[in-house]
């Protein structure tokens, strides 16, 4: 598996460290051109977006949200609105309030909706990988995010499955992310071992799962005038959502509804990924994006 031909594999930049309102949030840059920020999904980090990274031509700043990845918790249990601030905060300070290329993949994607929305003058354009959009329709594999977002339910859901081992909540989280685990860069692989080895040493990596999976199901029950599909249709910067075929914690036929939505959006359906096509075929989604942003 080379990292030239289908552009994964490639190593992440180091860690930097940013002071952002009061608490260290990390971040990997990379890259020269118009800013962009990358924020990453439930239970993700900000080497998500490395290979993408290397494929944009962007000054590229993928951030690790409060209590993910090397970033400081929240004091409590994070929501939607901390990571929103703290992402706004880093743009007005790291970038000198620059209008940023913005994208979200999964519940990073609600993050950047709600962004764009709040602060339309610091967002050039907005690129979402499978969002986690409300939707209302339980099947065999969606489930899981709701089930885990239930009091009492979901801490002895989450405890139990911190009891298995590193190897197979691995073997777990990309059988449910990536659409052939078979095809996950070795070096993605390592990444995901020693990060799942050294979050099992922070004592807030439990509570910021469960606060940042609630706080999403919380978006879904939002009045009608401040739900994410709301917001989406009100945001004006140039908007490309993509989604991987076989997603099967988004449901890709949402790709009719955006188009619905907000009439003069792309919408792009890569067949061969899942949840992470950023990760899959990071030469598609830049190519996806040079396409809708030219």
């Amino acid at each position: 598996m080379g990292t030239v031909m289908d552009g994964r594999g490639f190593p992440s930049p180091p860690a930097q460290f940013a002071l952002v309102d009061g608490r260290r949030l990390a971040f990997r840059e990379l890259g020269a051109g118009d800013p962009a920020i990358l924020i990453h999904g439930l239970g993700g980090r900000a080497t998500n977006w490395t290979d993408l990274m290397h494929a944009l031509p962007l000054h590229s700043h993928a951030i690790d949200l409060p209590g993910f990845g090397h970033s400081d918790p929240t004091p409590a249990p994070p929501t939607i609105k901390d990571f929103v601030d703290a992402v706004e905060s880093f743009i007005e300070q790291q970038l000198g309030g620059r209008a940023v290329h913005l994208f979200g993949n999964s519940l990073g994607g609600v993050v950047a909706i709600d962004l764009a929305a709040r602060r339309p003058d610091l967002v050039r354009s907005l690129t979402l990988v499978s969002p986690a959009l409300p939707a209302y329709r339980l099947t065999r594999t969606n489930y899981a995010v709701p089930v885990v977002a239930l009091p009492r339910i979901g801490d002895r859901l989450l405890a139990r499955w911190q009891r298995a081992s590193v190897e197979q909540r691995v073997a777990g989280t990309l059988s449910v992310n990536f659409a052939d685990p078979a095809h996950v860069h070795p070096v993605r692989r390592e990444e995901l071992l020693d990060e799942t080895r050294r979050r099992d040493q922070d004592d807030h990596a439990a509570s910021t799962y469960l606060g940042s999976a609630r706080s999403l199901m919380l978006s879904y029950l939002r009045p009608r005038s401040a739900d994410p599909w709301h917001r989406l249709r009100g945001i004006d910067a140039p908007l490309l959502v993509i989604y991987g075929r076989r997603d099967q914690l988004v449901d890709p036929l949402a790709a009719h509804r955006i188009t619905r939505e907000r009439p003069g959006a792309m919408v792009g359906i890569i067949m061969g990924t899942a949840h992470v096509s950023q990760i899959e075929a990071p030469l598609e989604v830049a190519r996806l994006w040079r396409e809708r942003m030219a």
